[in-house]
Parts: C-alpha cells; sequence; structure tokens
C-alpha cells in the first residue's frame, strides 16, 4: 500500500515549476499485488486514485489564473518490473535494497472539471460525468526490506493517457500526463530468504577442509551437509 502526492500536466497547466509545487500537488493512494517470477522479474496488479489540481491562464501564461481545473482519477495497470540488484547480483539470496524498473497498461477513468475563476462558471466538463481511457504506466522505485517480511519503498510514476480528454480541453498537449510520488510499505506472504550460496564451488582448499572436519569426501559431504 502507498500514499503520496500526484500532479497533472496538459492544456489546464502552466509552466510555473515552483507554483506546481507548492499549490497544485493532489493526495494520491493505491494499493497492488505483486507476483514473483523469478528472482529478479514480477508483474503487479496495481488499483490507483488521485485528486487532481491544476491552473492555467491566458495564452498559455502562468499569470493572472483565469482557468482551474479539478476532479478525480482512477485506474487499473498490469505492470511487468525488473529488480535491478537482484538481475545483476543473479543471486537467489534476498536482498535488503532493491531498485525496480516498470512498464505498464492499464485503463483509467476520471471525471473533471474546468471553471472560470473570475467568473465561477463551469466551462469545460460536468461534475459526475466519467470518461475513460488507456493509461501507460513507467515507474522507479527504491525498495529497503527493514524486517523479513516487511518492505519501504519510495517510487515515481509517470501515467500517460493516451487520449487528450482528461482535463476536457483537447488543444496543445496530444496526451495529458500524470506524474506521482509515492511512500509505501509492502509484505511478503511467501518469504523465502536463503542465508547461503546455492552451490558451494568445489576447491582443494574446501575439501581438505571439509575432509579435516567432516571425516569425509567431498561427495558424502555435499550429500549431507550442502
Amino acid at each position: 500500500m502507498y500514499i503520496g502526492k500526484t500532479q497533472y500536466y496538459g492544456d489546464v497547466s502552466h509552466d510555473d515549476k515552483i507554483e506546481k509545487i507548492r499549490s497544485e500537488a493532489k493526495l494520491s493512494m493505491g494499493m497492488a499485488l505483486t507476483k514473483d517470477i523469478n528472482s529478479y522479474f514480477a508483474v503487479t496488479a496495481d488499483v490507483f486514485y488521485s485528486k487532481l489540481r491544476s491552473k492555467k491562464g491566458l495564452n498559455n501564461e502562468p499569470f493572472p489564473i483565469h482557468y482551474s481545473l479539478s476532479g478525480n482519477y482512477f485506474d487499473f495497470t498490469i505492470q511487468p518490473r525488473v529488480d535491478l540488484v537482484s538481475l545483476i547480483a543473479d543471486s537467489k539470496v534476498k536482498n535488503k535494497f532493491s531498485v525496480f524498473i516498470s512498464f505498464g497498461l492499464g485503463y483509467g477513468f476520471w471525471s473533471t472539471t474546468v471553471e472560470d475563476v473570475q467568473t465561477g462558471e463551469i466551462v469545460r466538463g460536468a461534475d459526475g460525468t466519467y470518461t475513460g481511457g488507456l493509461v501507460i504506466s513507467t515507474a522507479l522505485a527504491l525498495d529497503y526490506r527493514f524486517y523479513k517480511r516487511l518492505s519501504i519503498f519510495v517510487d515515481g510514476q509517470i501515467k500517460t493517457i493516451t487520449n487528450d480528454r482528461l482535463d476536457n480541453w483537447e488543444d496543445g498537449w496530444p496526451t495529458d500526463q500524470l506524474f506521482v510520488a509515492n511512500i509505501g510499505i509492502s509484505y511478503n506472504f511467501n518469504f523465502k530468504y536463503n542465508s547461503a550460496p546455492d552451490k558451494i564451488n568445489r576447491t582443494r582448499k574446501n575439501e581438505e577442509y571439509r575432509k579435516m572436519i567432516y571425516n569425509s569426501d567431498w561427495g558424502i559431504d555435499y550429500l549431507f551437509f550442502s
């Protein structure tokens, strides 16, 4: 599970980055279920919700503000993901620190309105009316396992809506985008931790040591103690 902040970028959005961070980031949250395929590859099913808010001036100027966007957004995505640390390490030992990248596809639906802030009139969209479209999601996550089954993570996601109707303003930007920053906690339901490598390399030093300790040759010793 995770919670975070979402920023919208599209036609009803100005270019003042400080103002977007200060007053336009809205609360978001989500829940995901991940199935590990092997030590470095997994598939995630993710359910996401966010409030939306943005502002726009005339002629694409940041100020004075003339239009205001508000609304709600939901989506469901399937995201294959790769653990770069496990992929590079090539080990079945569970790492405390992981770096995940993912790329997924899903479907989103939203209800948004654009208001003329000077008159208070809704000029685009309607409350309670939902529109949908395909969503492409990309993400980068940093994960730290602080207990056997528990991890804490931070991630950044870019969600690209493949149509231009998120803001009810089909002009300028060909797509609408959401940038999401999250912090969350995960629980592993089927955790298997190996404290040693799968196979002990056979060397003369290892073989002589094991004969001395266990008074057996390599084959018998490997059968009972590997």
